[in-house]
């Protein structure tokens, strides 16, 4: 409601006589990202401080935009009776009995202003003078949004406090009237530098997209806002200093790009000292990312009218770079070749298998949805999603295993090579590749002992949502508390990036998470026409004491609001047992 305040509500309960609390207080402390000076029209005094601005570092100058500098205000109340910003020593003086003290600060930018100064100094003035009042506001959005969807755990109270803060640490970074997207250390850190990457669409999206439809529109409406920069990056690949193509490469009018690290224009911003790193070079998987969550967004709303405006502009422009990225093998077929999957301790690769699977599923997506706007799409274009599916064929796994398993990339190493993240083990969920049981089975148990054990904590959800898909529940169990435990830090549940620390908090590691509940033990998966359920018992998930009951609270499909319970409970074993699932005690409903 009042997206521009941060409120401090500090109250005081005195039984003795009266006293004072000496405080430091800081509006604002030194800093590389911004400059910040008193405004320069008729400044607040008594403790009130205003502060005008811009960021230091606009982006690169040579982008269309011409390196854009982005002016802020801030103004507060504080303890100080001067009006400096920062004061040391000040006193609050405490009567008997109690005492609520408020400070409030309102940040106002050119983002969503034109005058922040002025705009900032009436957000505050209006606030102060309802101060009382703002809790109440607060409490009330919160349940509102809250109510749009929810995780419910019954039995296991730090898988609970896990995902609750989990869910709301990405709430809390994005807005459904605020499309500016998501980044992996949200709002509260300079993680990663505020960056958007595929996290986003591949980590954090998904629970959004069934427990907070809103939200999971304003981030796909962050990356078709920035087209012109996708655009930039599809027409410059090839050139020195700008993403791989191979020499002979023209691209498609219409292609689109994402770039690896998206911030206010959309152009790329991952470079260092002038110079692009591999990540914005080869990673050229995160426009299938995108392409791919605009088909589910389309799948689970059925919206024809955003398909028409936001989502197939943004599936055809992708499946336009891919149709002129890709290469003949020299054998009838198709190669995508000089990438970096998201294992980026290999790289550049051919026939990424998680590359070349998000491309085929945004060629063929383009097709599908061509018919539903009234257009068309080159023939080829189907023929070529089949041929990158074709490239990435499982074969023999050996090394003791039984069948057969995907290599990570044309000419894996037989022995194995540690592997950041989840990558090859991704096709199962959430590409929903066409694969055996023993297959999926065969790709967790080669994989598991070759990925890092200190890498991001996303990973393990994936291990955790497909030891289910098989039904080996007992194997899902550590790695669904993996998925979470390590990296939950108590007592606020904050997620960090590793085992070891880093980007804290971690996003991304919050959306894998949550997505081990909504899509793993639930069961769902999102498929062109339906949903289906295939749920695990909540003693999947580990724990001590392990969880009784899993459910998916408000999640909203085709402009219904459903909720799934699975509970422990003898009376409705026999007649809602999944037949995928071994005899055990537990309830499946759906409401």
């Amino acid at each position: 409601m009042r997206p521009s305040l941060l409120v401090h509500e500090i109250e005081v309960t005195n039984a003795a006589s009266p006293t004072t609390i000496e405080v430091d207080f800081k509006v604002v402390e030194d800093s590389q990202d911004v400059t910040l000076q008193p405004c320069q029209t008729a400044s607040y005094t008594g403790g009130r401080v205003c502060l005008s601005g811009q960021n230091r570092v606009p982006e690169d100058a040579t982008t269309p935009t011409g390196g854009n500098h982005t002016t802020l205000a801030v103004v507060a109340n504080t303890p100080c009776r001067q009006s400096n910003a920062n004061c040391t020593n000040a006193s609050l003086e405490i009567s008997s009995g109690r005492r609520t003290f408020y400070f409030i600060t309102a940040v106002v930018t050119s983002l969503n202003s034109t005058h922040p100064t002025l705009d900032a100094r009436a957000i505050h003035a209006a606030a102060l003078s309802q101060a009382s009042l703002l809790l109440q506001e607060h409490t009330a959005a919160w349940a509102e949004r809250w109510q749009r969807g929810s995780i419910r755990v019954e039995g296991d109270l730090r898988m609970a406090q896990a995902a609750n803060a989990s869910l709301y640490v990405l709430r809390s970074s994005i807005r459904d009237d605020w499309p500016w997207g998501l980044s992996p250390g949200g709002l509260t850190t300079n993680g990663y530098n505020g960056h958007t990457f595929w996290d986003q669409e591949t980590w954090m999206w998904p629970p959004l997209l069934l427990l907070d439809p809103p939200s999971a529109a304003s981030a796909l409406a962050y990356r078709f806002n920035r087209r012109e920069g996708a655009a930039v990056k599809a027409e410059t690949c090839g050139e020195p200093n700008h993403a791989y193509c191979p020499p002979d490469h023209h691209p498609s009018e219409g292609s689109l790009m994402f770039p690896w690290e998206s911030a206010f224009t959309g152009h790329e911003v991952q470079f260092s000292g002038g110079k692009i790193g591999p990540w914005g070079e080869y990673e050229q998987h995160i426009s299938g990312d995108v392409s791919f969550a605009a088909r589910q967004y389309f799948y689970t709303t059925r919206d024809i009218e955003w398909l028409k405006r936001v989502g197939f502009p943004l599936i055809r422009g992708v499946a336009s770079l891919y149709a002129a990225r890709v290469e003949s093998d020299g054998q009838g077929g198709y190669a995508f070749n000089q990438v970096m999957g998201p294992d980026e301790y290999a790289f550049p690769v051919n026939q990424s298998a998680y590359t070349n699977t998000v491309a085929a599923i945004a060629l063929a997506a383009a097709a599908e949805f061509a018919p539903l706007v009234n257009k068309t799409v080159p023939a080829d274009w189907a023929l070529k999603a089949r041929g990158l599916q074709a490239a990435i064929a499982p074969v023999p796994a050996g090394s003791g295993l039984k069948g057969d398993y995907h290599p990570e990339y044309a000419g894996y190493p037989t022995h194995g090579a540690k592997v950041k993240q989840a990558d090859a083990v991704m096709l199962g969920f959430p590409f929903g590749a066409s694969m055996s049981p023993e297959t999926l089975a065969n790709d967790l148990t080669w994989y598991e002992p070759h990925t890092d054990p200190n890498g991001p904590a996303m990973t393990w959800a994936i291990f955790a949502i497909g030891w289910i898909s098989t039904g080996n529940y007992t194997h899902a169990q550590s790695r669904f508390q993996r998925g979470f435990d390590p990296n939950v830090q108590r007592p606020f549940n904050v997620g960090t990036e590793t085992i070891s620390g880093g980007c804290t908090p971690f996003l991304t590691g919050a959306g894998g998470f949550l997505q081990s509940l909504v899509f793993g033990t639930s069961g769902m998966r999102i498929e062109a026409n339906r949903l289906t359920f295939n749920p695990a018992p909540p003693g999947a998930t580990g724990g001590r004491p392990s969880a009784t009951g899993l459910s998916v609270v408000n999640f909203h499909y085709l402009g219904s609001t459903l909720t799934q319970r699975i509970g422990h409970d003898d009376q409705y074993r026999s007649a809602t047992r999944s037949r995928a699932h071994p005899a055990g005690h537990w309830l499946h409903s759906l409401c």
